[in-house]
C-alpha cells in the first residue's frame, strides 16, 4: 500500500496494485482497536453458542445437543444480536487484513501463510474436534431422549433432523468459507489483477461517499437475504444447516462483507488512519444499528413463532432491517473499537493470541457443559453463565498450559517464549491471530512498548533501509 499521508476519505489518484508489495519498502503498524475487536468477536462466539439452548425460540435446522425446557427472551435477543454483529465483523476484517497482507508481502508468501495458518489447522480440526463434537452431541441426544441407547451406541438415528444435519463442518463452517473466499481473491489478484483492482477501487470510492454508501451496501445484502429466505424459510444470517455442500446464497452474503473489506483496504492501509467517517459518525451508526435491530427482532420473534407468519411486506422489511443491522453494527463496532482502544497491552496481546485456539476447541466443551446441566431444573440464565464461564476457563487454561509455548502454539501464531529473568527485555512478537491474517510488523522496535515473554523477530540486516523495514513473512523465527 502507499505510504501517502493523505486523508483516507479523499480518494488517491493512483491506488497501489494488489501485488506490488515485495518490491516496495513499507512499514506496517498494528491497530490495537482492530486487535481488540476481532478478539472480542471471537470470544462472543463462545458466549453465543453457550446461549443457544436457553432462549425461547429454536433456530430452524440448527441441530443442537440439548434444548432447555425453559428459555428466556433476553437470551434470544442476545443470540440474534450477536450473530448479526459477529459474522459481518469476521468477514470484513478477514478481507481487510488479507488485502493488506497481499499488498505488503505479495501473493506467494500470503498463499504459504494461509496454508499454514488456516488450511492446515482446519484440516486437523476437522479430523479431531469434529469427531469429539459428534460424540458430545450424541450424548446430548441420548440424555434428552431424542435417541435410544442403541441408536447412540451405533450412531444410527430415527430422528430425521439428526440424519439431515449430523454430517457437516459445525462451527468450522467459517473457516471453510474463509478458505474459499481467500482462494477466490488470491486467484483474482493473480490472474486478473487489472480488472479486479478496478472493481475494488470503484467499490472503495462508493463506500467513501456518504450519499451512496448505504445504498451500495444494503441493496445487495437485502437481496441476498430475501433470496435465502425464499429458498429456506429463514435468511442466511440465521440459517444454520450443518451440511457439507456449499450454500451459495449464504456464501455470497458473507462474501459481500469480505469483498467490502478488500475494497476498504485500498484506502485504509496499515499506515493510514481509519476513515474519518467511522469515528465521526459513531453515534449515528450506534443509534441506527439499535433501531434496525429492534425492528428485526420484533419481526424475527413473530417469524420464528410456529403459530404466526409474516406477510410479504413484513418479510421484505425484516430483510432490510437485517441488512441495516449488519452494516450499521459493523461500522459502529469499528468506530467504537478505534476510538476507545488506542494502545495495546500484554493482556490484549495474550487474549488475541489465545482467541484462535479458543475458537477451534470451544465447541465440544460448550456442548458437554450444556449436556451436564440439562437434567437440572435451574434458571436458564444461571445455566448460560455456568456454561460460558466454565468453557472460557477450560479453553484459556488449556491454551496457556498446552499451546502457547509449544510447537502447536508456534504453528498457530508464532513462537512465544516464557517470562524471562528480571532485567531481560525482549521485543514483542509480530504474529497475530491467523484467522484474519498476518500480524502487523512494528514500524520500528523502539516504537512499540517492550513486552516480555515473546520471541524477538528483527528483520535481517539486508532488509534494513534507514528506518523502514521491508515487509516479510509474519511467522516468528
Amino acid at each position: 500500500m502507499s505510504n501517502a499521508t493523505s486523508r483516507p476519505d479523499v480518494p488517491t489518484s493512483t491506488p497501489p496494485p494488489l501485488t506490488h508489495a515485495r518490491a516496495s519498502v513499507e512499514t506496517v503498524v498494528r491497530t490495537p482497536g482492530l486487535d481488540a475487536l476481532r478478539c472480542g468477536a471471537m470470544f462472543l462466539v463462545l458466549m453465543l453458542h453457550a446461549a443457544i439452548p436457553y432462549g425461547n425460540h429454536r433456530i430452524p435446522h440448527l441441530l443442537w445437543g440439548v434444548w432447555n425446557e425453559r428459555g428466556h427472551w433476553a437470551l434470544d435477543l442476545f443470540f440474534w444480536g450477536g450473530v448479526a454483529l459477529t459474522m459481518p465483523v469476521f468477514f470484513f476484517l478477514s478481507g481487510l487484513f488479507t488485502a493488506r497482507a497481499v499488498a505488503t508481502k505479495g501473493i506467494g508468501p500470503v498463499v504459504r501463510e494461509r496454508i499454514q495458518r488456516i488450511l492446515v489447522p482446519t484440516v486437523v480440526a476437522t479430523f479431531t474436534i469434529l469427531p469429539l463434537t459428534l460424540l458430545v452431541w450424541n450424548l446430548g441426544w441420548f440424555v434428552s431422549g431424542r435417541c435410544s441407547a442403541r441408536q447412540a451406541l451405533y450412531f444410527v438415528y430415527l430422528d430425521p433432523e439428526i440424519n439431515a444435519n449430523r454430517w457437516g463442518p459445525a462451527h468450522l463452517w467459517f473457516l471453510y468459507y474463509l478458505i474459499q473466499l481467500t482462494a477466490l481473491f488470491l486467484a483474482a489478484a493473480r490472474w486478473i489483477p487489472t480488472a479486479f483492482n478496478r472493481l475494488l477501487d470503484r467499490l472503495a470510492a462508493l463506500v467513501d461517499r456518504g450519499t451512496t454508501r448505504w445504498l451500495v451496501l444494503t441493496i445487495p445484502t437485502t437481496l441476498l437475504l430475501w433470496l435465502g429466505y425464499q429458498r429456506a424459510g429463514i435468511d442466511p444470517i440465521m440459517g444454520m444447516h450443518n451440511i457439507l455442500t456449499l450454500d451459495l446464497i449464504r456464501f455470497a452474503h458473507h462474501g459481500w462483507f469480505f469483498l467490502i473489506g478488500l475494497a476498504m483496504a485500498r484506502r485504509w492501509s496499515s499506515l493510514d488512519p481509519a476513515p474519518v467517517w467511522l469515528t465521526q459518525s459513531l453515534r449515528f451508526h450506534l443509534v441506527l444499528a439499535f433501531v434496525a435491530f429492534a425492528a428485526r427482532a420484533w419481526l424475527l420473534d413473530r417469524d420464528l413463532d410456529p403459530e404466526s407468519s409474516l406477510s410479504l411486506t413484513e418479510q421484505i422489511l425484516m430483510c432490510i432491517a437485517a441488512a441495516l443491522t449488519g452494516w450499521f453494527g459493523l461500522f459502529a463496532a469499528l468506530g467504537l473499537a478505534l476510538r476507545l482502544i488506542r494502545t495495546t497491552s500484554p493482556i490484549l496481546r495474550w487474549l488475541t493470541d489465545s482467541s484462535y485456539w479458543v475458537y477451534l476447541v470451544h465447541f465440544p466443551i460448550v456442548g458437554l457443559a450444556q449436556v451436564n446441566l440439562h437434567p437440572l431444573d435451574w434458571s436458564p440464565f444461571l445455566k448460560f453463565l455456568i456454561v460460558a464461564a466454565s468453557s472460557w476457563i477450560i479453553c484459556l487454561a488449556s491454551y496457556q498450559l498446552f499451546v502457547r509455548y509449544t510447537l502447536l502454539g508456534s504453528w498457530l501464531h508464532g513462537v512465544r517464549l516464557r517470562e524471562p529473568h528480571a532485567g531481560v527485555r525482549r521485543w514483542p512478537s509480530v504474529s497475530a491471530p491467523s484467522l484474519f491474517g498476518s500480524v502487523d510488523r512494528p514500524a520500528n522496535p523502539a516504537s512499540e512498548p517492550i513486552s516480555s515473554g515473546v520471541a524477538p523477530n528483527l528483520p535481517p540486516p539486508h532488509a534494513m533501509r534507514g528506518e523502514a523495514v521491508a515487509a516479510g513473512p509474519a511467522r516468528s523465527r
